[in-house]
Parts: C-alpha cells; structure tokens; sequence
C-alpha cells in the first residue's frame, strides 16, 4: 500500500484529521518533519513516520546534518535547491529522497546527481503541492521543470516517488489521483503503479533497516558483541 512521505500539518493536533483522511484515501502510512523516532506510532491502522530535510550551503554543514540526525528520523531527505550539497549528498546512502518542488526553473535535477542517487538508493520525491495550488502559465512551468528532473531521473535509473506536502487534509491525494499526477509528469504508464504503490514503502523500509543497524557513516556500521 501507499505511503504519503510528506505532509505539513501546522499543528501536531490536526494529525488525526490527516489520518482520517489517510484511511479514507487508502493509504497506509504519512511522514512529517516536526516529530523523531521516538514519536512514530500506528493509529486506526496508519502509521506515522518522522522526516528530516537538510539545509546547508556548505557540504560540510550537510555532512554534520546527516551526522547528527539519521539516528533521529526514519526518512532523510535533501531539497534540491543548490548544487552543492545535493552533489555531496547524492551518493550518500543515509539520504533517501531528493525533493524537488518544481517552483525554482533553475533548480532541476542533473545527471550526475541522478547516477550518484541511483547508485545509492536515494529517491527522487516530488512535491505535488504547487500542481494543486498552482493554476495556468504559472502551473505549466512548474509541470515542465518537473518533468525534467523526473525525465533525467528516469533515464539514470533513480526511483521516483510522489509526494503530497498537504497543508491541510483536504490537499492529501489518493494513489489514483498521485497515478494522475505521475502522468502529467511524464512517468511510463508501466512504471506509475510501482512510483505510487512501492517505492514509498521500500524507502520507509530501507530506512529503517538503515536505523536498526546503526550506519554512522556510509558502508560504516557500529556492530555488538
């Protein structure tokens, strides 16, 4: 089942409206920043995850982020906003997802990012927030920054997974409608189903498995006795 890597509640109270709509929408999971690990709970059937989104100028502010919090939040994710850090932070494996909102046209995803992701198993995350709240010329250049990282990403093997960023429940979307979305994106009609059914419940669960074997750096695992 799907899994909503993202939403935005204003207020840790909303967050049974969001499960509410979850169920309704046949989701089986959401992600939030705002909570860690220690927060993460199942209720009504709909488990909450925590999230983390870098921000950083430098790659050594990313590298202490990463650092500091991947034992702290299931799901790492890096805004695909400065060249920089997202190339430092691509062939990291303790980042799952490279967001991308589609609302900078000069921020879209490189090859080299793409490859140094797909080797990983960082995912490409995309908002589908500014397809909702956007309407006209101002949608259709979001549509078409989009689906340039989405078309390099595709081309360089890195997964793709939507994303609803809903700041209120009313915004979250059912994976009929994400499977709309993806083809408005230029997803394969092959490969939507796996875009919107699997591949956010194999980033939770590489995650996870991240986290219990206690990775401190890339290929570096602290092991007992």
């Amino acid at each position: 089942m799907s899994i909503d890597l993202c939403i935005m509640p204003a207020h840790t109270e909303d967050l049974t409206k969001y499960i509410d709509m979850a169920r309704a929408l046949g989701l089986c999971g959401l992600a939030m920043p705002g909570i860690s690990c220690q927060d993460e709970a199942e209720v009504n059937g709909v488990t909450v995850y925590s999230r983390r989104s870098l921000n950083g100028k430098s790659a050594r502010a990313i590298k202490d982020q990463v650092a500091r919090h991947c034992s702290k939040y299931t799901i790492i994710s890096m805004p695909l906003c400065s060249a920089s850090p997202v190339v430092w932070a691509s062939p990291d494996s303790r980042v799952d997802m490279i967001s991308v909102t589609g609302t900078e046209p000069d921020c879209t995803l490189c090859k080299t990012v793409a490859r140094h992701a797909a080797s990983s198993g960082t995912v490409l995350e995309v908002s589908l927030s500014p397809l909702i709240s956007q309407s006209g010329l101002e949608r259709s250049r979001t549509i078409k920054t989009l689906r340039e990282s989405v078309r390099t990403a595709v081309a360089s093997d890195m997964q793709v997974v939507l994303s609803s960023y809903a700041t209120t429940p009313l915004e979250m979307r059912s994976p009929s409608a994400m499977v709309y979305a993806g083809r408005l994106l230029g997803l394969d009609e092959s490969y939507l189903k796996h875009a919107v059914r699997e591949v956010s419940g194999k980033v939770v669960a590489r995650a996870r498995m991240r986290r219990s074997q206690k990775v401190v750096y890339p290929g570096v695992e602290i092991m007992e006795a």
